[in-house]
């Protein structure tokens, strides 16, 4: 399987992300890890910039994955929580509440990002340790009754030997041969050929064969060896330095190692002030990011207080009407009761009138006023 293939069985298999998820010492060896206060977990904020990603692609692989992160121990811890008050040195004043992400939690997110560079080179450098681990041990554990040779594979060495021997190699080239084809060592290539695939083979030239070849070996390694010796011989005989020039060699030397150590000095000293600037800057960002909290939160209450003043008013409008209706029902009554107290009044003065013309109101008879 080529690398690219295994970077994306990361991204998409948990069984083969939990088999690297205790090698999260591979972190600060691909970038240096820049840990909270407590010495084992960071910010969503702080693993985003380790990855050089920004938070939100964090935060949707932390939700995809929550089931995963959440064994990993990744949890929320406020204010009131036992042991904030030493993770509060690396955070904003404001926060009061954050997310940690453990060893384990950040090494996963790298398994997982598909798009960082930092994560990349973390995924080829877990392949790369895995690839360098002995070979003869991955063997033993998959020879120890787990894996047994399938009938392909003993076909690969059988051709692996005859190619081998048939173009003057030993048995041993051929089995290397074949442990570089499959996945067996170089050892148990050589016990199969022995124990098995020796006793099937009849062709009697074969064997013929593999002897010669041993003869061969034998007389060039012998040769080799006379040439090597005789060679050596005259070097030492013709070899001749004074010990002027050994000087000015010994000097120059030295002069290099002093101008490295001078180099290697002032590299440690740019890192610091890197890792000085790093810190600044996530205390900025942690302060920023405290900053727009605080103003989302004021806008939303800003907002909160519009819509209740809003209601309030709705209410007051629907109370002013209510008592407008009162009042014009009030004054329309207030209005028929005017009018019956003014009828009455006019009738009670015609009467009174009536009463006051009654005794003035006469006739003539006989030459004789007779009042009526």
């Amino acid at each position: 399987m080529t690398n690219l293939a295994l970077q994306e069985k990361f991204i998409e298999d948990q069984s083969f992300r939990d088999q690297y998820i205790v090698k999260t010492e591979v972190m600060n060896k691909v970038k240096l890890l820049s840990l909270l206060p407590d010495g084992e977990s960071m910010t969503v904020q702080m693993v985003a910039d380790y990855y050089e990603v920004n938070k939100t692609a964090i935060d949707q692989v932390l939700h995809r994955h929550k089931d995963e992160f959440k064994s990993d121990g990744v949890k929320k811890v406020t204010s009131k929580s036992e042991g904030f008050d030493i993770l509060s040195k690396a955070l904003n004043p404001n926060q009061f509440i954050v997310k940690l992400i453990p060893r384990r939690s950040i090494l996963r997110i790298g398994m997982l990002l598909r798009d960082s560079e930092i994560a990349k080179q973390v995924r080829t450098y877990l392949l790369n340790v895995e690839e360098s681990a002995s070979k003869e041990q991955r063997s033993k554990a998959m020879d120890h009754h787990l894996v047994t040779w399938t009938p392909k594979e003993e076909l690969i060495l059988l051709d692996c030997y005859y190619s081998t021997i048939n173009n003057g190699g030993t048995l041993g080239e051929a089995a290397q041969k074949a442990s570089e084809k499959i996945n067996h060592t170089k050892a148990a290539c050589l016990n199969k050929y022995n124990n098995s695939l020796k006793t099937i083979i009849t062709d009697e030239k074969f064997f013929e064969t593999v002897e010669q070849n041993k003869k061969l070996r034998g007389r060039k390694k012998n040769h080799l060896q006379l040439v090597t010796v005789e060679e050596t011989a005259s070097s030492v005989e013709s070899v001749y330095i004074d010990n002027g020039m050994l000087e000015q060699i010994h000097n120059s030397q030295t002069i290099v190692i002093d101008d490295l150590f001078k180099k290697n000095s002032n590299l440690l000293d740019d890192v610091f002030k890197l890792k000085d600037d790093n810190t600044m800057l996530r205390l900025r960002v942690n302060e920023l990011e405290s900053d727009k909290t605080m103003a989302d939160f004021i806008t939303m209450d800003k907002d909160r207080l519009i819509e209740q003043v809003n209601e309030k008013n709705q209410q007051l409008s629907e109370e002013v009407e209510k008592w407008k209706k009162k009042y014009a029902e009030s004054k329309k009554k207030l209005s028929s009761i005017e009018d019956m107290i003014t009828g009455r009044s006019q009738a009670k003065k015609k009467q009174v009138e009536s009463k006051e013309n009654k005794g003035m109101q006469y006739t003539i008879k006989d030459g004789v006023p007779v009042f009526k």
